[in-house]
């Protein structure tokens, strides 16, 4: 074949890698690498990287097509999605998302054909433990899948914002089939990611789709499955931070909820500690951002008997700095009647330290030892406040303090 230009010298043979139906290993390797290709294509400026995009983007496409091995497939969804990451800017246009559509529909469609075929296998006469364990792997492989999808969905709205819309309403009523109480606890937990996806990049106007999404949030939020309660708690902390004062009630019904994932007899337990973490930090954005249904008189005080934590690294930046301007703003809430609080607080920024959830020389950290260094001034109550703290909460908190002093210097 004679090469037209430079485009074709150099790609076209991963062109052929990706379409063709090679070794796995090499075709995921071929779509691995496009983001990579793009990124490095930066330096030739934005008309190149469009014009390799363009080339590349229909070869793609159709892999997402015709792609035979779902593991192989779901890598494929994941390098589509890096591509867009990389490119950062609306790179699709409607016969693209025509295409594109067209292909997520057949995978979800898919996804509930296969599950009913699973389990009318289970319910058939040769039914045993061998074909389970093929079944089981089935599973395994649709929600691999579905999880790729979500990924695809949730950098298509980060892109696209409110202008996805008028794609996702075609992708709805698979979205909605998933949340329904007889489904696995996994499809529940992916549709409610593409709603917090949806909250967080579209702000208000996820109200479109309240009606769709909220009740099974509820439902969610008292499942047995805790990481279904996880992603529920972490939705509803999205929905009061993004979604509006609208959403003010609906967060107040929620709370009852959120408290019974924190006041749980288990709830500490490795187990259940991210769902716990994740239902602390839905109640602080609570306070936060949408506080006019809550009770912050009440709820204040019991807040800070649910610290530390330390598990989730986004969930602790947020309960942490709402931690700093209670104490930056002297809430006397959160201090209590002569500041009887500060020995537990100071045993909970020690431990934070400790347990390594907050990095001395970040600016949470930063923040934080500052703060210590002010409650410092008072001799005589900070003495009183470490002689509460273990020797390892002691030598964590003058490391932080030690950190800070070696930055400075």
């Amino acid at each position: 074949m004679r090469f037209q230009n430079s485009y074709d010298r150099i790609y076209f043979p991963l062109k052929c890698m990706i379409s063709s139906l090679i070794l796995s290993s090499v075709r995921v390797a071929a779509s691995e690498i496009l983001p990579y290709l793009l990124e490095s294509a930066k330096v030739h400026g934005n008309a190149y990287v469009e014009e390799l995009w363009n080339y590349i983007l229909p070869a793609l496409l159709n892999t997402l097509d015709s792609e035979p091995e779902v593991e192989v497939l779901g890598e494929h969804m994941a390098a589509f999605a890096q591509c867009l990451e990389m490119l950062n800017c609306p790179c699709l246009n409607p016969e693209h998302f025509t295409t594109l559509i067209a292909l997520l529909n057949k995978y979800l469609a898919n996804h509930f054909q296969q599950y009913q075929f699973r389990q009318e296998r289970r319910r058939e006469e040769d039914y045993d433990e061998v074909l389970e364990e093929t079944l089981v792997k089935q599973d395994d492989e649709s929600t691999y899948l579905l999880s790729k999808i979500t990924d695809l969905m949730s950098t298509l709205i980060s892109t696209y914002k409110k202008d996805f819309f008028v794609y996702f309403d075609m992708l709805l009523p698979h979205f909605v089939n998933l949340l329904e109480p007889s489904r696995p606890w996994s499809d529940r937990q992916w549709s409610l990611c593409v709603f917090a996806d949806i909250i967080e990049y579209c702000g208000p106007a996820c109200s479109r789709y309240q009606g769709y999404f909220l009740p099974a949030l509820l439902t969610s939020l008292r499942s047995d499955n805790v990481d279904l309660k996880q992603t529920a708690a972490y939705t509803v902390g999205v929905l009061s931070q993004y979604g509006g004062p609208q959403f003010a009630q609906f967060c107040s019904e929620c709370l009852p909820f959120l408290l019974n994932i924190i006041n749980h007899p288990n709830s500490r337990s490795e187990e259940n500690e991210r769902a716990t973490e994740n239902a602390i930090s839905a109640i602080t954005k609570f306070f936060l951002c949408n506080n006019s249904y809550i009770n912050m008189e009440q709820l204040l005080p019991a807040w800070i008997t649910w610290l530390p934590v330390w598990e989730d690294e986004e969930e602790v930046n947020c309960i942490y700095n709402f931690l700093c301007t209670m104490l930056e703003t002297n809430n006397p809430l959160l201090l209590g009647k002569d500041n009887c609080n500060l020995p537990r607080i100071l045993q909970i920024i020690a431990e934070a330290f400790c347990k390594e959830a907050v990095e001395a020389t970040s600016d949470l950290g930063k923040r934080i030892v500052t703060l210590v260094g002010e409650i410092q001034k008072n001799t005589e109550l900070f003495t009183l406040c470490v002689n509460q703290l273990t020797p390892n909460q002691k030598e964590a908190l003058s490391s932080a303090f030690s950190a800070q002093l070696h930055l400075k210097g």
